[in-house]
C-alpha cells in the first residue's frame, strides 16, 4: 500500500485547518470540471505537458544507489504508462476498454537546474536519512523548486510504505511536495524485482488523483467516491477479480485503474 493517506492524515492532524482548505480546493476543481466538459476533447491523444523531473538519490554506498540505468528505465516506465503505450492495456476489461486514457505527459529528466546550470536529473546524497522516517517534515533538504520539477526522493526504506506523496490542496511545505519511493521500487531492472507501478500510482496523487474509492487507505472496506465521474463507486481491490460489481450489482468498478491497489493496474480513465 503507497503512503498518502497516512501522511496527509498526520498532516491534517497537526494543522487543524489544512483538510478544510484541501476540500475546498477539491470543490473547486470538481466545480471547474462540471463546467467545463467537454471542452477538451480535441486535445485527448496529443502530448500537451512536458514534466521536467530530478530524483534524489540518498545513500550510504549501498544497493539503494541505483544505477542511472534503472532511473532511465522508471522514466520509460512512466512515459509508457501516461501515453497509453503499455502492451498490457489489452487485458483491460471489455466495460472500460474505450476509457483508457493517453494523459497527455511527456516526463523528461531536467536539463537544467534552479541556478541554470547544466545537469541530468539525478541527484545523489550520501545521507542516512536513506531510512527515511515519513513522520517527519523537515527532511526534504534537497528539493528543487515545486512549481518547476517533479522531485523524486528515492531511498532505501520508509518505515510507512513503499512510496508515498502529498495531495495537491493541503498546504504542506513547498519542500515537502515531492514523491518518495523505496529504491527496489524504482523501474523495472537493477535492483527492481518487478515492473513496477508505484511512481505511476503516486505520480497520479501528486496531480491530484484520490485512490479510486477515496482519500483514505482501507481498500475493501467501505464504498466511497474519488470525485472522478467515470471511475465508479468503489471500494477498492488488492487483488485482481473477475467479479468487481460489489458496490452496484449492475455496474462493474475500475480495479485495473493505476490509483487502485491490485497488481494489474493498466489504465487511467479519460475523467482522470
Amino acid at each position: 500500500f503507497c503512503g498518502q493517506h497516512h501522511v496527509t492524515r498526520l498532516w491534517f492532524k497537526s494543522n487543524p485547518n489544512a483538510e478544510a482548505e484541501y476540500l475546498k480546493s477539491v470543490a473547486k476543481i470538481t466545480d471547474a470540471l462540471i463546467a467545463h466538459r467537454g471542452q477538451n476533447k480535441h486535445l485527448r491523444n496529443k502530448i500537451i505537458f512536458t514534466i521536467p523531473v530530478v530524483f534524489h538519490i540518498l545513500h550510504e554506498d549501498g544497493p539503494e544507489n541505483i544505477s542511472d540505468a534503472q532511473i532511465l528505465d522508471q522514466m520509460r516506465i512512466l512515459n509508457r504508462d501516461y501515453q497509453k503505450l503499455n502492451a498490457d492495456t489489452i487485458n483491460v476489461a471489455p466495460s472500460f476498454k474505450n476509457n483508457i486514457a493517453v494523459v497527455g505527459f511527456e516526463f523528461v529528466l531536467a536539463t537544467i537546474d534552479p541556478n541554470g546550470k547544466c545537469t541530468n536529473g539525478i541527484m545523489r546524497y550520501y545521507d542516512q536519512n536513506t531510512n527515511w522516517d515519513a513522520n517527519k517534515i523537515d527532511n526534504f533538504t534537497y528539493t528543487w523548486p515545486q512549481d518547476k520539477y517533479l522531485n523524486i526522493y528515492i531511498v532505501k526504506k520508509i518505515n510507512i510504505a513503499p512510496a508515498y506523496t502529498y495531495l495537491p490542496g493541503t498546504p504542506i511545505p513547498a519542500k515537502a511536495d515531492v514523491i518518495v519511493c523505496e529504491s527496489i521500487y524504482t523501474g523495472s531492472i537493477g535492483t527492481a524485482t518487478f515492473d513496477s507501478r508505484a511512481i505511476t500510482h503516486e505520480v497520479g496523487h501528486w496531480f491530484g488523483l484520490p485512490h479510486t474509492w477515496g482519500i483514505t487507505n482501507a481498500p475493501g472496506v467501505a464504498c466511497g467516491d474519488d470525485f472522478v465521474s467515470d471511475t465508479p463507486i468503489t471500494k477498492g481491490f488488492v487483488n485482481c477479480t473477475q467479479n468487481s460489481k460489489i458496490c452496484n450489482p449492475t455496474i462493474e468498478e475500475n480495479f485495473q485503474n493505476y490509483m487502485d491497489y491490485t497488481p494489474c493496474k493498466h489504465m487511467f480513465t479519460n475523467g482522470q
